[in-house]
């Protein structure tokens, strides 16, 4: 599912002339999911506290069904994603490079399905894995920033 920044007051599919407040994040429902198999890595109260903002937003009416977030809430969920790199890096999951070893690879993909750690991809790109979903994470984070510094509202569709 992919994440819109829109202006308040703005429906989303609405055809304006006016640019969006950031280019939408395909995917970006799949990397909150990634941010809380992170957090299950090394904080489960975090990552239960994330999950529980994920399935409110999901749970509340919408007229399109769609989970939303005004910005106080957007702001809420920046501060829940904040952090996990510096978590998995203090308790020795990752490297400074948010590198693994390669041996713990599957174990860990067990655990974070984002993983991609396929038969055919060669060893040595086992430890730049989970880094791979770090950096999603990242990713999400940074836009989730960039719209609450807006004043936009966010929208998973």
């Amino acid at each position: 599912m992919t994440l819109y920044a829109l202006e308040t007051g703005v429906e989303l599919g609405e055809d304006l002339d006016r640019p969006p407040v950031l280019p939408p994040l395909e995917h970006g429902g799949d990397y909150l999911a990634d941010a809380v198999a992170l957090w299950r890595l090394v904080d489960n109260r975090r990552a239960e506290a994330l999950r529980e903002f994920l399935d409110r937003a999901e749970a509340e009416e919408t007229p399109d069904g769609h989970p939303r977030w005004d910005t106080a809430h957007v702001r809420k969920l920046v501060g829940l994603l904040t952090g996990v790199e510096a978590a998995l890096l203090d308790s020795g999951i990752i490297d400074a490079n948010w590198m693994i070893s390669t041996d713990r690879a599957h174990d860990l993909a067990q655990r974070v399905p984002g993983m991609d750690v396929r038969p055919v991809r060669p060893a040595a790109d086992l430890q730049h894995a989970l880094a791979e979903v770090i950096a999603r994470v990242h990713g999400v984070r940074t836009f989730l920033t960039r719209a609450a510094e807006t004043g936009a509202r966010v929208e998973l569709a």
